[in-house]
């Protein structure tokens, strides 16, 4: 029964179902074909690996009406909004060079679903219908990446349901959409002059202006500055937070496992309120603690869905501003609280340096790595929607150890089944429902188990609540959790100044070139990784063995070449 909605406190209800659908359209506007910004290019690379699952970007904006208001009255408003943003209706295309291109509409037709409700009908019944409207999966080439429903409360009074792919918006976008929605309806203006006065209006950004000024002279400098910074973060990072030789071949379904938890939100609303931090400082902080605690690594790098806004006329424009950016922390801290701070700055060094073409971005990973003579595996992506417009959060009600206990009582895990096979190693995320946090992870199967990241989720939950009992350190925290540092079977890991070392790999692949046999290879505390070596002809140089040993490195995710060779002679 698709319809059919689990309550928190585990009772189900059905979700109202749609009664009739007004299609409304919209004309007149300007149509242009131009450049994506950089941060719609982010996230088409990001969309493009999520195509089938992209529904878990959506943004949703929920707005409640007066009595007053009829349906007519908010789809007028709606209308005007969509007339004022080109973000609204704007497509997106494929091109060769990885870029999409961005085709904005002139003229348009939006279906409006709307919703029944009955005096027996309660908050969770709404909820309902929301997340049913936000499970929509967008066709960016072919629809207006806004999907629309007025939710009729038993009040009387009707609620607005706008769900917005992350291709058009960013978090920051949702409150500009309602401040301008409430700000155009409250005017009453005569539907057509309305179109016509915010369509020529020029206090708002469109992402066509954005994308010209990073291509300006500035622009450029400033992609080429960002640039410049992940290549000294990358030179000096570990290879991947999961210390895995194998890829993602694609050919599995992935595993999905979602963690429901009012505990997480008590813990992380009142770690923010003691620390005077933001949310999202907090929840990074938890995730790196146990990202850290499984590869054995205090040093953690992944990508955040993220948005950096700046100042002046970008901070009131609707789009997607800067995607995709590199999150690198190091949670070797004493305390926890100490590494909410760290990852404050790391969030904001994530931010202001994601002013870059991703296109470029990933080249520079690739020449770094083959500098290196390792893949970087940054198949790790955290998006988080947790209190989208609420970045400081005070307590919800008075914390003690009696509410959290009450509330970890209530905690729910869930194993999915998927159809889907795994385009990341693993994606994280967060979103706030029903004053629960809902976890939702999609693993790689060839990396992960259910079981572990059962206990990643866990963990994350377990982290978050022992900070509030104690301060100490992250890797008290993640003792405490249970988690256990995962590596890859049969191997023998080690971490260098260069990264994260597979010794069996090293040694298989001196003995792949040919030209000589690994007696063996080991680590050494001031020479790093040191190969032992039997060459097998006469005239045969550590250069050359050298130079072959990274070709075949530019393929090899798992090791690095040895710092050091010593030649043994057997008589």
């Amino acid at each position: 029964m698709d319809n059919l909605h689990i309550d928190p406190d585990g009772t189900a209800s059905v979700a109202p179902i749609p009664v009739r659908t007004m299609n409304v359209t919209f004309s007149g506007q300007t149509r242009r074909a131009s450049p994506p910004t950089w941060g719609q290019i982010g996230m088409w690379l990001m969309h493009k690996r999520l195509v089938s699952r992209t529904e878990t970007l959506n943004l949703q904006l929920r707005i409640n009406f007066p009595e007053t208001l009829t349906p007519e009255d908010i789809v007028r408003g709606v209308i005007s909004l969509v007339c004022r943003h080109e973000a609204l209706r704007t497509t997106f295309h494929d091109t060769e060079d990885g870029r999409p291109r961005t085709v904005t509409l002139a003229d348009g037709e939006l279906a409006v679903r709307i919703y029944r409700t009955t005096e027996q009908s309660t908050e969770a019944t709404v909820e309902a219908a929301l997340a049913a409207e936000r499970q929509h999966f967008f066709d960016l080439t072919n629809e207006v990446p806004l999907r629309l429903a007025l939710i009729g409360l038993p009040s009387g009074a009707y609620c607005a349901s706008l769900v917005l792919p992350h291709m058009a918006a960013d978090g920051f976008s949702v409150g500009v959409l309602k401040r301008d929605l409430q700000e155009i309806i409250e005017c009453k203006a005569d539907f057509e002059a309305d179109q016509q006065q915010h369509a020529a209006e020029a206090a708002r950004l469109q992402p066509f202006e954005i994308a010209a000024n990073e291509r300006s002279e500035s622009g450029q400098a400033e992609n080429e500055r960002s640039l410049r910074y992940w290549w000294k973060v990358l030179a000096d990072s570990p290879r991947t937070v999961f210390p895995w030789g194998r890829g993602i071949n694609g050919s599995k379904p992935e595993i999905q496992v979602v963690l429901k938890s009012r505990a997480v939100i008590l813990a992380a609303c009142e770690l923010a309120y003691r620390y005077e931090a933001r949310m999202p400082s907090v929840g990074l902080a938890a995730i790196s603690s146990v990202l850290g605690a499984i590869s054995q690594d205090s040093r953690v790098m992944y990508q955040v869905t993220c948005s950096n806004r700046g100042f002046g006329p970008i901070r009131n424009s609707v789009g997607c501003i800067a995607q995709g950016g590199l999150f690198f922390v190091d949670t070797d801290t004493r305390t926890f609280s100490q590494l909410v701070t760290r990852a404050g700055r790391a969030e904001l060094m994530a931010y202001s340096s994601a002013r870059y073409d991703s296109v470029l971005r990933n080249t520079v990973v690739d020449e770094v790595g083959l500098q290196r003579g390792v893949r970087f595996d940054l198949h790790t992506i955290v998006s988080d929607q947790l209190f989208a417009e609420r970045r400081l959060a005070a307590p919800q009600g008075p914390y003690s150890p009696a509410s959290m206990d009450e509330a970890l009582r209530a905690t729910r895990i869930e194993c999915r089944a998927s159809d889907f096979v795994a385009s990341e190693r693993f994606f994280l995320h967060m979103e706030y429902r029903n004053g629960e946090a809902h976890l939702t992870a999609r693993a790689d199967p060839e990396t992960f188990t259910e079981h572990l990241v059962s206990d990643l989720l866990q963990g994350i939950e377990s982290v978050l609540v022992g900070a509030c009992r104690e301060d100490v350190s992250p890797y008290e925290l993640a003792r405490e959790a249970g988690l256990r540092p995962v590596g890859k079977k049969g191997s023998q890991w080690v971490h260098t100044d260069t990264g994260w070392v597979d010794l069996s790999s090293v040694s298989e692949l001196v003995e792949r070139t040919g030209l000589a046999k690994a007696l063996s290879v080991q680590h050494g505390n001031e020479d790093g990784v040191v190969a032992h070596l039997e060459f097998k002809g006469a005239g045969i140089g550590v250069e050359e063995l050298h130079r072959k040993m990274m070709s075949l490195l530019s393929d090899r995710p798992s090791a690095v070449a040895p710092a050091r060779y010593v030649v043994e002679t057997l008589n």
